[in-house]
Order: structure tokens, then sequence, then C-alpha cells
């Protein structure tokens, strides 16, 4: 049976899936004054987010621990990259490889720290 904390985790990543879903078809009408860099940053930490709690979904389940990290890598990513071959298909729109690289750093990063964090304060 599973109890309600990774049902949480995954009814909170589902939503927040849809919310980037919804970000990634909406016409981009607002410019807003930024850096270079901002719209990666922006992908970054989206998808780190993502990623995050999804292995935090996955952390609480049945699922083997040494495959949590790659597992929310790997479904974070992927949904990150379909985005960006939906907004290929979009004309106001733009697909960017460089938007897809920011989406997998962050979604491989942030479980990593997440792992990381978790493992050393354990070990206090």
């Amino acid at each position: 049976m599973i109890g309600r904390r990774p049902v949480a985790y995954s009814i909170i990543s589902l939503a927040y899936m849809g919310l980037l879903f919804y970000l990634s078809a909406a016409p981009v009408e607002l410019e807003v004054p930024s850096f270079s860099a901002s719209d990666k940053l922006s992908h970054f930490l989206a998808y780190g987010a993502l990623s995050c709690l999804i292995y935090l979904a996955l952390q609480e389940m049945s699922v083997q621990k040494r495959y949590v990290v790659a597992l929310a890598f790997a479904v974070s990513f992927l949904y990150g990259i379909l985005n960006e071959i939906y907004q290929h298909f979009l004309p106001w729109r733009e697909a960017d490889i460089f938007d897809a690289m920011a989406n997998g750093i962050g979604a491989f990063s942030f479980p990593m720290l997440l792992r990381w964090k978790r493992a050393t304060h354990r070990g206090s």
C-alpha cells in the first residue's frame, strides 16, 4: 500500500508538469529586462524543481534507492525534450537545443544535490 506522502508528491509533480506544459505553450508577450542567460537559468531551475518532486515521490515508493536519481532525471529530462519538440510546432514559440540542455542539467543536478544533502544529514 502506498502512503499519503508519495501520492501527494506524485500529484504535485503532475500538477507542476501541467504548469510547465501551459507555460511552454503560452505565447511570449511580455519582454522582461533580464541578463543574457536568464532564460537558461529559468529552464535549469524549472526542470530541477520537477526532478526533485519526482525524486521525492520515488523515494517514498518501493523503487530501489539506487535508481531513484536516474528515474527522476530521465522523466524530467524527457519531459523537457518533449516540451521543446512541442514548441517547435507552435508558430509563436521556438524549440531550442540549449533550453533542452539547461533542462537536463537542472534535472540531473537537483536530485543529486538532494541525495547528497540527505546522505550527509544522515551521517551527522
